[in-house]
């Protein structure tokens, strides 16, 4: 970033730093008179960016967001299914982290008080397979990079190093453009759940056996989807964390854009940082509860 972008992003953020109630119309923030205007920002190769990477952070925000509401709910199930309370999370941290701790801690109590009666807990599954569509990564790619949307196709291509995108030309998408792509069609992947077998063997405690067969149960019952959503998660991660590098690189064609475009890209970029730590909580704790299950 050059220095005179530094200043400008400075001063920026001490106007938004005095106005928290600034109306922004893009993604799902505020909007109405006065607003900032985020969705055509021009139609120069700057503004072609920066407005893919201002829908690829409303989309990764709100699916984010979804994906650990959908963690917790799975996460509920089973402590629904193991009759524990459903604790309430603190001020400033997720629910998400409350009800799968709670989950992970009560399997390991199970297990723990199962296994040394010489009880047995087995939990066998194939990993979930994902697949994403690289057709709608490369529809996205053209409407980023300005240099590949005159061609008449743009196509990507994955394989063991990772995904790529080119033109007719055999040009190389733009990079910035391409991490902010796979970032939209990672939250759209769709991860098989797999068939899970839970063995759990004999223990001759009645309570500890009635645990244990509780335990069973809602595993047969949420696993599959518990394991699914591990899997999206993951790969959402994983381009998620380069996005976010991406953002500061791609903050320089901002400062040619004026000030509108850099306060709606100040705002994605926050936004997307927020998305991101969500994101890493969550998979955090799918970890717990992961490890939990194959504990016995």
């Amino acid at each position: 970033m050059t220095r005179k972008n530094l200043v400008m992003l400075t001063v920026l953020s001490a106007m938004l730093g005095g106005c928290s109630g600034l109306p922004l119309t893009y993604g799902g923030y505020g909007g109405g008179s006065g607003a900032l205007v985020c969705d055509d920002l021009g139609a120069d190769a700057d503004a072609q960016k920066i407005e893919a990477f201002l829908t690829t952070a409303t989309r990764f925000e709100r699916e984010t967001n979804a994906l650990a509401d959908d963690v917790e709910a799975t996460c509920a199930a089973m402590a629904s299914d193991l009759g524990i309370a459903v604790p309430r999370a603190t001020e400033g941290s997720l629910q998400v982290d409350a009800t799968c701790s709670a989950v992970a801690a009560e399997i390991d109590a199970i297990v723990e008080a199962s296994l040394p009666r010489d009880a047995t807990l087995e939990v066998a599954y194939d990993a979930p397979v994902c697949t994403v569509s690289l057709d709608a990564m490369a529809s996205c790619v053209a409407r980023c990079d300005a240099d590949l949307s005159a061609s008449s196709e743009v196509t990507c291509e994955e394989n063991v190093v990772g995904r790529s995108c080119w033109g007719d030309s055999e040009a190389r998408a733009d990079a910035q453009c391409e991490a902010a792509c796979e970032a939209q069609i990672d939250l759209r992947a769709e991860c098989t759940e797999p068939s899970v077998t839970v063995v759990a063997g004999v223990s001759i405690d009645p309570e500890a056996q009635a645990r244990l067969d509780a335990l069973v149960v809602t595993l047969d019952a949420n696993y599959p989807r518990f394991a699914a959503l591990e899997a999206r998660l993951n790969a959402v991660a994983e381009s998620g964390a380069e996005l976010v590098d991406t953002f500061e690189g791609a903050a320089s064609a901002t400062g040619r854009l004026g000030l509108n475009a850099m306060a709606c890209f100040a705002e994605a970029s926050a936004s997307t940082a927020q998305a991101m730590s969500t994101v890493q909580v969550t998979v955090s704790v799918t970890v717990e509860v992961s490890a939990s299950v194959n504990a016995g």
